[in-house]
């Protein structure tokens, strides 16, 4: 009678304990979201996954001035953002482009949105309304 109950039980574990794995890594296979890769899911997998409409996330656009003389350094903006954006837990890159002039404008990309441009001063103010994109678009 033991054995028999052995050879049912260790059948049921181990169905239970693959199971939640499997379906996960069904699911990806099936739709190729890297999120619901199981055990695998790193920010580096996740940014290198590309929805085909362009940027899963929000893409953070420095443009920063040849010339300009702001107190702040690209690396510090960067930085900043950087911290904040992790707080919410969202998918987000952030790209630093040189260009003329003096002026540091950022923008905020969510898919066909353009949210900006903010100064660094009033940056801050631009990430709930770039949250808010984000979450409408995952509704659609």
């Amino acid at each position: 009678m033991p054995k028999r109950r052995i050879s049912l039980i260790l059948p049921v574990m181990i169905t239970i304990i693959a199971l939640p794995a499997t379906l996960s890594l069904l699911y990806y296979r099936v739709t190729g979201d890297p999120t619901m890769q199981p055990l695998s899911v790193t920010k580096s997998s996740l940014e290198a996954h590309q929805d085909p409409d362009g940027t899963r996330g929000i893409l953070v656009q420095i443009n920063w001035g040849k010339k300009s003389n702001s107190p702040s350094t690209p690396a510090a903006v960067q930085e900043a953002l950087d911290k904040t954006l992790t707080t919410y837990a969202v998918d987000y890159r952030i790209n630093l482009i040189d260009t003329p002039g003096d002026k540091v404008q950022i923008y905020f990309l969510v898919n066909a949105s353009k949210i900006g441009p903010y100064r660094i001063s009033n940056v801050a103010s631009g990430i709930p309304a770039a949250l808010a994109a984000l979450r409408q678009s995952a509704r659609n």
